[in-house]
């Protein structure tokens, strides 16, 4: 077994960094040390309040982006590249002595050597610790299926809403991204994205967008997220349908009124997590100065101040995510 640091959800809004035990990997498996792993602020903020579906035993390690560098590898993985020393793109180890949610935030990690993906010599490693985040804003784009002509609006600008606006822009699409907090708003422009409020939006926007992304999390934002979205014509069958792509983080069920829904004839779909895939493009176009995930991380924090970096999260919406340094 390797000791290895951990942050653990003890109860409601307490966050412990402890010493938990990670067992030694098995045939197919690599064991990792980590560098830095980043929130999800979203999913941990709800794992933190208790209202996250399915947790009910406290004491788990949450999060589940970070990069690492390998430990130890199996043979047939070296075959791959995986050697000692390599740094990889990773997630949450897949076991521990203490329950998981998905265990990301730990100093060693045992993962499956098929998950990891090699970083290059200059890659950044905070930037690349956020690219399960932006891997799952890009399954988004994936799913909307969006041509460069479109208009594609982004409600939310927290760290989804922020790369998926971005990602969009890289396709070519106009894109629109639309939150109530001034400095998110100038984070994405920032990036060149073009920014609005929701009050501005729901007066001079509706009926303009061939794909609405929904990357609040909050069921308030619905009526937006319709009205935004362009009607189908009658008249005109030939023509493609709205797209609502649903990225934000729910705890429960989330509905759409059904008259508005249906007279648009509007598709919603619903992007599940992420896939190896996504993360390389994603990579790939950080690289090529097509988006810029290290803009996504607010500041590094060490794992010893993370209460305080929820904290700040919460409190303080203008920052969009933390990575922790565990080197």
């Amino acid at each position: 077994m390797q000791k290895s640091r951990a942050l653990l959800f003890t109860a409601v809004d307490v966050v412990e960094l402890a010493e938990v035990q990670i067992p030694h990997p098995e045939p197919g498996e690599v064991l990792v040390r980590t560098d830095f792993s980043c929130i999800s602020p979203g999913t941990e903020l709800r794992c933190l309040a208790g209202l996250q579906p399915g947790l009910e035993e406290w004491g788990y390690i949450p999060g589940y982006a970070a990069v690492s560098t390998i430990v130890e590898a199996p043979e047939s993985a070296k075959a791959k590249g995986l050697i000692a020393g390599t740094k990889v793109i990773g997630g949450g180890t897949l076991r521990a002595s203490v329950p998981r949610a998905w265990g990301g935030h730990t100093e060693f990690a045992v993962l499956p050597a098929d998950s990891c993906i090699p970083l290059e010599e200059n890659d950044d490693l905070v930037a690349a610790s956020a690219a399960r985040l932006a891997g799952i804003a890009y399954r988004g784009v994936r799913y909307a299926q969006v041509l460069p002509s479109e208009r594609v609006a982004v409600l939310g600008l927290g760290a989804i809403g922020q790369c998926s606006a971005r990602l969009f822009r890289a396709t070519g699409a106009t894109v629109v991204a639309i939150d109530p907090v001034d400095q998110r708003r100038a984070h994405a422009e920032a990036e060149g994205v073009t920014t609005t409020d929701p009050e501005t939006a729901g007066k001079e926007l509706a009926n303009s967008f061939d794909v609405v992304v929904d990357a609040t999390g909050s069921e308030r934002a619905t009526a937006l997220t319709i009205s935004l979205a362009k009607g189908h014509p009658w008249d005109r069958p030939e023509t493609n349908p709205a797209r609502i792509i649903v990225q934000g983080s729910y705890p429960g069920n989330v509905s759409f009124p059904y008259q508005a829904t249906f007279e648009k004839e509007l598709s919603v779909r619903f992007p599940r997590n992420v896939v190896r895939q996504d993360m390389e493009a994603v990579m790939d176009l950080h690289r090529r100065g097509r988006i810029n995930l290290r803009s996504i991380v607010s500041d590094v924090l060490s794992p010893s101040d993370a209460l305080s970096g929820y904290n700040r999260l919460k409190a303080r919406p203008s920052e969009i995510t933390f990575a922790f340094d565990w080197r």
